[in-house]
């Protein structure tokens, strides 16, 4: 018999079929015998309803991936199929089950891997859920139960996921899921498809995990560092931070407003800010765009903000439920004129909360807008976590003038660019300003020295942020001829590659910076000199970090771009086999 601690299972089903929350619940089972769990969702471009797919991927050991190769394939509706099948490898002997109750088959669907390596299994799903459970509605929890069943997946795990799942229901909900999960464990039993050759196997050694994904991480972080006002437009995939915070950030005394459009919030944010008030809004690439001018009057008025892109595919609307990292050079060059901001990128659903606290230290220290790029392979991503510390980072607020300061300036010119910012109303340190340019009092003036001399004040500052938040995710090996650099959520990928080569005596670097702008050549700059190659990893089409590498730092010559447009992550295998092919070195 053949088994795994790293088993990847994937689910394809419409709107009804329960796809996401079986999924949910089975990371949820995971979690709780102390797995590791990572669960990408994946949905058409439909505002509501339509086709759904999840993978999850469970394994003892810790892992940064969705997995490569599908090994288990649930099909509910097979007409639901073709919008996620180049979402997907099979391995080879993956095992298909579908509900022989669909009047579509598997041989209909021109499948794109080789039919002779895959087993078919088909259970008329539908009808037994309603023969054993009475109604078709529990057929996700009774799917589960055979998967339970037939692959060793951790059944008591599961009971809990169901009580926590359904705990705000009535005794009958609660009662109707764990009988339905129950009957699919049973007819497994009972027909002897719990013998097939293929099980997860496992040890529940570790404490439980907790469970999160990216967009609730990015809301903890910003809470953490004191969080006074979010102000957003729903937009994809970025609108479940402004369910969380709507839900949570009241509770500590916060503020948070749905807004009319993308103008209207970045504009409440600023003015939030203004008011003294620690302030984001959050959006994806489009939203960015209407943004734009607002961004640059922060800029201009050196008012505090962080502005979370959740990125996804574009152009335009684009692939608003994939993935892809295509607004780079657009967060770092999206106004106009010369205005600083800075630029930070998460890399995984635990960094995203490392991420939002330092942006937000890097907008209150430096009084600028910052911002913080995620993408849709992060939010969408659910993942077990061993517990983190959520007080490990220092709460850094605004530099205040005192009460009646004498001879207050505002935008008083000083050794790292940040003068004192007064709160509106504080006593004896009244200013203002908007988007003109000013004296040091806040004055508008169009005098050119004057401009000369805010303009290398408000540049100062990235200066000063690039060397003391210049963090960046580095795995250096001694002796190692070749490096990686990527960033944001490829960095999964790209671990496990140089963790498998590693295992075969192939020595390789890795670098993934965070602070992409302004960006700490003194730490990338060693890093690439001393390899004999370097491959730029990348998922943009545009080969946009590429791009912004080149104009800041000296590359080699022969320097190795792999790059392609988005919609399906970098698959480890892809990343492992980039590697090898340009490989340069002697294994041990």
């Amino acid at each position: 018999m053949k088994t795994t601690n790293d088993f990847i299972l994937t689910i394809i089903g419409s709107g009804g079929d329960g796809v996401i929350s079986a999924g949910e619940i089975l990371l949820s089972a995971a979690a709780s015998e102390g797995l590791f769990g990572f669960l990408l969702k994946s949905f058409g471009p439909q505002i509501r309803g339509g086709e759904s797919s999840i993978k999850l991927r469970i394994s003892n050991e810790e892992i940064f991936t969705q997995g490569d190769f599908v090994q288990v394939l649930l099909v509910f509706n097979w007409g639901d199929f073709p919008r996620f099948k180049t979402e997907y490898d099979l391995s080879d002997g993956a095992i298909i089950i579908s509900d022989s109750d669909d009047k579509l088959s598997p041989l209909s669907q021109n499948l794109p891997w080789d039919e002779k390596k895959l087993v078919n299994i088909q259970i008329p799903i539908t009808r037994l859920t309603k023969e054993l459970t009475g109604s078709t509605f529990n057929k996700n929890i009774f799917s589960l139960g055979l998967l339970s069943a037939m692959f060793n997946l951790p059944s008591e795990g599961l009971h809990k996921a169901i009580k926590r799942k359904f705990k705000k229901k009535s005794e009958d909900v609660l009662k109707s899921n764990i009988d339905a999960l129950e009957a699919g464990i049973k007819w497994i039993s009972e027909n002897n498809l719990n013998q097939n050759d293929f099980r997860f196997e496992y040890d529940s050694v570790e404490e439980p995990k907790i469970i999160m994904n990216g967009n609730d991480s990015i809301s903890l972080g910003a809470m953490y560092q004191g969080l006074e006002f979010y102000a957003s437009y729903p937009i994809t995939p970025a609108s479940e931070i402004l369910q969380f915070l709507g839900t949570h950030l009241p509770k500590i005394g916060g503020s948070v407003i749905q807004a009319e459009d993308e103008l209207a919030a970045i504009n409440m944010a600023i003015g939030a800010s203004f008011a003294g008030k620690k302030s984001m809004t959050g959006t994806s690439g489009p939203g960015i765009s209407l943004k734009a001018e607002a961004i640059g009057l922060a800029s201009m008025a050196e008012i505090p903000l962080v502005i979370v892109n959740v990125q996804r595919g574009g152009p335009s609307t684009g692939l608003p439920t994939k993935f892809e990292q295509s607004d780079l050079l657009q967060a770092m060059y999206v106004t106009h004129g010369d205005a600083p901001k800075a630029v930070i990128a998460a890399t995984s659903v635990e960094d995203s909360y490392v991420c939002a606290n330092i942006a937000f230290q890097i907008a209150e220290k430096y009084q600028l807008p910052v911002i913080l790029l995620s993408d849709q392979f992060i939010s969408a991503r659910e993942v077990s976590l061993r517990p983190f510390k959520l007080n490990k980072f220092e709460v850094i607020s605004r530099l205040k003038p005192e009460d009646n300061e004498s001879d207050y300036k505002r935008y008083k010119i000083t050794e790292n660019g940040v003068s004192p910012m007064a709160i509106p109303g504080q006593k004896g340190v009244i200013y203002q300003t908007n988007g003109l340019e000013h004296t040091s009092t806040g004055m508008p003036s169009s005098d050119l020295d004057i401009h000369k001399k805010m303009s290398e004040k408000r540049d100062l500052k990235l200066q000063h942020i690039a060397k003391e938040f210049d963090f960046v995710v580095q795995k250096d090996c001694d002796g190692a001829k070749i490096g990686v650099i990527t960033w944001g959520s490829s960095k999964g990928a790209v671990l496990e590659a140089v963790a498998k080569l590693k295992k075969e005596g192939k020595k390789v670097s890795f670098m993934a910076p965070q602070l992409i702008s302004p960006l700490p050549i003194h730490k990338i700059q060693p890093f690439m000199d001393k390899l004999d190659r370097l491959i730029i990893l990348e998922m943009s089409f545009g080969k946009q970090f590429y791009t912004h590498l080149k104009s800041q730092l000296k590359l080699p010559e022969d320097v190795v771009v792999y790059n392609r447009a988005g919609g399906k992550p970098f698959s480890v295998t892809e990343v492992y086999n980039t590697i090898s092919k340009n490989y340069v070195g002697e294994a041990e």
